[in-house]
Order: C-alpha cells, then structure tokens, then sequence
C-alpha cells in the first residue's frame, strides 16, 4: 500500500513520517515546473567568494537612472508582451538588452576584460550552442550577474535548464583562465578589489567545497561537463579555482507585469548597489536584538526606535468605521509630526493606514511573520525608504521557505510587539 505523505511538515511528523531538516537556499529549483520544456527565467550567478571580477562601480548615486520605479513598481503589462519585451539577443549586446544608466555620470559597472569577454562572447555561446534559447537581457555587476533568457521550445533530449547554464558557467570560467594567462586579469587568489566590496581580508581567496577545482587545458564546449580534478586539455595538471558558486538561482516568469519589473530591476541595479555602498548600516540584518521578551531580526534604521513619539497602528474587528476613522486621522497626524508609526499591516485597514503612511513619506516600523534571507535586500519602495532612514523591519522569528498564511496566534504576538515597541525607551541602541 502506497504512502501518503501529509501536506503539512508538522502533519507528517506527527503521522510518524521521518522528515529530513529543511535547508534553506536561493538556489532550488521549483519541483513542480518542468526545466526541460518552454519557458522564461531570470538567472543570478554569483562569484565564488563575492569576489568583484566583473567590473568596478562608478558614478554618481545622486543622479536618477532611467526607468526608475516610481510608486511601489506594481504596474502591470497590459494584454501581451510585445515589442522589446520579446526581442532576442543576436550578437554583441546593445540598446535595452544591456541594463544601463541614463547618463554617463549616473551609477554604472565599467566592466574588466573577464566582463567584457562575456558580455561580447560567452553571452552569445549559449544561443549558439542551444539555438532554442534565447537571452533577452543581461545585467554584469561587479560580482554577479543576471540573464534574463526565454527557452522558446522543449531543450534536447536529456537536457534541461540547468545544464545550460552550467555550459555558459564553464564558459566564463575558461575565459577567466584564458585570461589570467595573458595578463589581463589578476592572478588566481589575488582579484583587484573594487570600493566597497566585499573581499576577504588581505585579498586571498579561501575556497568553498562548492568550488570545484579543474586543471588547466582547452575548453570543451558550452554544455560540456569538467570533472572536477580530471586533466581538460594536458596542458597543465595545476588546479584553477571555478569562477562561479555552485548552483544558481533561478525565477520563473508566471504572471503578466513580472517580465517589466525584471528589466526594471537590472537597469536599477548599479543605482541600487551604489546606495547600499553609501547606507550600508540601513542593509545589514541584525541578529538577536532583544525586544520584550523576543529577539529579533531586522534591517533598516534601527534608531527608529528611540523616535520619543511612537504609535501602535492595530485595527480591531469591533472597531465601527467612526471608530477607525478617528484612529487613522491620529496616526497620519503622529506621522505628519515625525512620529513612527509601529504595525504588522495584517488587517486590511491596518494596511490602508500603512500604505497611506508610506506614500506620504512618513517613518515605519514593519513587523514580518518572516524572518531574512542571506543577502536580503528590500524592494522597490521599501528599498528607497530603507536607504532614507525611514523604514524598519523587524521579525521575532527566523527566515522560512515556507508558503503559508499568517495564524492568529502569529497576529497577536506581533500586535502584542507592536505594543511594545510602542511603549517602551530605546535610548541605549549602539551606533
């Protein structure tokens, strides 16, 4: 007889069905979406140890770049996708299919030869090799990079996305080799460091297990499999470092207006980056502050949290619609004055007050049933009010992978820490 296993994890365990630790990572693939057939994807490829060998970060951060989001970046594509937005690459990279500024002093990457080198050959290998894939738009940072490609019909025969990109991943390897050979790059373990970046100390590069060490040699085509540690060429039996972190991540094009907000999301990012350089304290998660009887994860403007004037933004059930308009108009008023408005935003009018709040400009602090990624970021407008001082986020639960909706009991604990952020002192906040 077949076994059935439960929707829920905790339903599993208590079925006495042994179920293995979650391990949270960006980089697994949707089990239900089939990577062998049509399909559009963005893709983040990531350095090994963030080393930035892709570029250097200049510009101005203060000069808009174009095609900003405006608003809270919401706005949909209406009816299909046309024009741009179904251009394939041929060749070099040009016009729209490049993420770039509007201007020559706005944040920009000034890419190195290993950059440019893919930007001008190795992008345009993956078309060649799968001429069913095409790549609609590329973004280079200084030490990762998105594609944005669209497999227009089923890959070959035993093949699926992942091997793609595991083909251009050699690719931009050998060509990283290819040129630390001739000069143009620095030696292996010894990458030039650019403002800001996050290098080891002392500019060595110490090796992940995920970095899978290759000899020296020619490179095989894109598709091809390099065991790691087996001779490629004869050419040199010394071991080179891989170029990329194992994996990568991968999202799914699945609703219309996500293609738009993609393209928007990779010209913004030079700009983004630049932002994060200059207000890197509002960026970083913080660990187990302790709040009440929680600790906590957060990010944004920790002193928010010693603004004297501070409210508490819950909406009960009973309350009548007099009752909430006279609450909303002391809250926005608390607002206008400087104060901090302090919610979860679960109920639908606690989010009118908020979504009012954060149009006006106003300071939050935004409660969340979730916890941080590594490497997280906020979002559109959130990102904005982040790097102006004006957004906290706080969760008193760890990151989870998890689909699923709010419980009561969640609602109230956060209603119960907004409470208390609300009415208490936090003058002793280090700087």
């Amino acid at each position: 007889m077949p076994v059935v296993m439960s929707r829920k994890r905790e339903e599993a365990i208590a079925a006495g069905i042994h179920v293995n630790d979650i391990q949270h990572t960006m980089k697994r693939r949707t089990p239900s979406h089939n990577y062998c057939d049509k399909g559009t994807y963005m893709l983040t490829l990531v350095v090994d140890g963030r080393m930035p060998l892709f570029g250097t970060l200049k510009g101005n951060v203060r000069l808009p770049l174009s095609g900003t989001l405006k608003g809270d970046g919401r706005m949909p594509l209406s009816g299909p996708l046309k024009g741009d937005e179904r251009m394939p690459l041929s060749g070099p990279l040009k016009g729209d299919e490049l993420a770039s500024s509007a201007t020559a002093d706005a944040p920009r990457v000034v890419l190195s030869p290993l950059g440019e080198a893919i930007r001008d050959k190795e992008i345009a290998k993956i078309s060649a090799v799968y001429p069913m894939v095409e790549v609609w738009k590329l973004c280079i940072m200084p030490d990762h990079l998105h594609i944005i490609v669209r497999v227009k019909e089923k890959l070959p025969e035993g093949k699926h996305l992942g091997h793609v990109v595991s083909g251009f991943m050699t690719g931009c390897t050998r060509a990283w080799w290819a040129l630390v050979e001739e000069g143009k790059m620095p030696p292996f373990g010894k990458p030039k460091g650019t403002e800001g970046s996050a290098s080891p100390p002392g500019g060595s590069v110490s090796l992940s297990p995920a970095s899978a060490l290759v000899a020296g040699g020619s490179a095989p085509p894109l598709g091809a499999s390099v065991p790691a540690g087996s001779p490629a060429g004869g050419a040199s039996a010394a071991p080179r470092p891989s170029l990329f972190e194992k994996g990568y991540n991968d999202k799914i094009l699945l609703r219309p207006g996500q293609l738009d907000n993609w393209k928007r999301y990779l010209d913004d990012n030079p700009r983004r980056l630049a932002i994060k350089r200059q207000c890197p304290d509002y960026f970083t998660i913080m660990q187990h502050i302790t709040i009440g009887e929680w600790s906590c994860q957060m990010v944004g403007n920790r002193f928010l949290l010693t603004v004297p004037d501070r409210a508490a933004v819950i909406v009960h059930r009973a309350d009548s619609d007099q009752e909430f308009a006279q609450k909303k108009a002391r809250w926005l008023a608390l607002g206008e004055m400087g104060g901090v408005l302090v919610s979860a935003a679960v109920a639908t009018r606690e989010k009118e007050v908020m979504r009012e709040a954060m149009d006006r400009g106003y300071r939050l602090i935004l409660l969340r049933e979730n916890g941080f990624p590594p490497l997280y970021k906020p979002a559109g407008e959130s990102f904005m009010a982040c790097s102006e001082g004006r957004l906290l986020q706080i969760s008193p639960w760890e990151y989870h992978m998890q689909r699923k909706t709010i419980s009561r009991e969640q609602c109230l604990i956060l209603n119960r820490l907004a409470e208390e952020i609300a009415g208490e002192n936090y003058d002793d906040l280090g700087g």
